[in-house]
């Protein structure tokens, strides 16, 4: 029975990748070479609910046994492939408040794979959603992280490698995404000045968001995402190895994180340029003109072919 459920597992996540692969165009992965040789405990931001842990999977080149919510299983095809890639059921509060003790046993099962040498992936948000920020942190994933550390054994400590998934259109069908693999964090090192349990938990917590918010798309405000839509037609694009859907990525993180800096470290400006951005928005739809608008991105005979392009297609 379980070589025929790894035989399962192996060929669904063969044929669960490349329908992903196919969905996805382009796709780049950054930062791969950070991969350790090593336990890792993979944490990722949550934007596509079930294809986010093939992506995951995908980019560390070996099986992660991710925690997905514990209703999952009960759904016959499903729970069965949940069961065959070995994901560990999570029992949420918001699901069912009853089982969170369970949980806690299901935390420590996960600490105990990952402290046996196999990788463990975790959604540390807690839930999937659409914004382009990463959302609080919940305890689980420092529970996790803590508890492999005080289990690992033969010098094989575990390492939390954070993966940020950007998408372009997550729900368009060849949409660009962006993989990026942030800064991976030696969690025995990072652990040593942490006595109290409660401090290194916070601790743990308090850098996966940092090290989330370097990987991925984020924004502080959200309110503030709007703005980010219209900047992205007005920042020049030096540096960026291509015009096309990915450089729109990788410059969309680009302005967030400068967006992120000034609001925080120079509010005064910000708003002074917010209000100029609104108000050049709002003479724009008054003339009935989109800020991406082939109007406003070339001239002359680039304008003429293009315009001639669209009106073809």
């Amino acid at each position: 029975m379980p070589d025929r459920v790894s035989t399962l597992g192996f060929c669904a996540r063969f044929v669960v990748r490349a329908i992903v692969w196919s969905y996805y165009a382009p796709v780049r992965i950054t930062g791969r070479s950070r991969l350790p040789d090593a336990p890792v405990l993979f944490v990722a931001n949550h934007q596509d609910s079930l294809l986010d842990p093939v992506l995951v999977g995908a980019v560390a080149r070996r099986p992660v046994r991710f925690l997905a919510k514990a209703t999952l299983f009960d759904l016959p095809v499903l729970g069965t492939l949940l069961r065959a890639l070995g994901m560990i059921p999570a029992y949420r509060a918001q699901d069912d408040a009853t089982q969170l003790r369970r949980n806690l046993e299901i935390l420590n099962r996960a600490a105990e794979v990952l402290a046996g040498g196999d990788a463990v992936g975790i959604f540390p948000e807690g839930k999937s959603h659409d914004l382009p920020r990463i959302e609080q942190i919940k305890a689980g994933a420092a529970r996790i992280a803590i508890k492999a550390v005080e289990l690992a054994r033969d010098g094989r400590t575990p390492w939390l490698v954070p993966v940020g998934l950007n998408f372009e259109r997550k729900e368009g069908f060849r949409t660009a995404l962006w993989i990026q693999v942030g800064e991976p964090l030696d969690l025995a090192t990072f652990l040593r000045g942490y006595e109290n349990s409660k401090q290194a938990q916070r601790a743990v917590s308090a850098e996966i968001e940092i090290r989330l918010k370097r990987a991925a798309i984020h924004l502080d405000d959200v309110d503030l995402a709007p703005l980010l839509d219209q900047l992205e037609h007005l920042v020049p694009r030096p540096g960026l190895n291509s015009p096309g859907p990915l450089a729109r990525l990788q410059l969309r993180k680009r302005i967030a994180d400068a967006m992120n800096h000034f609001y925080a470290t120079d509010q005064t400006r910000a708003a002074a340029a917010e209000s100029m951005l609104r108000a050049y928005h709002s003479e724009l739809a008054a003339n009935g003109i989109e800020p991406g608008s082939p109007i406003m991105r070339f001239r002359r005979l680039r304008l003429a072919l293009r315009l001639f392009r669209d009106a073809v297609l």
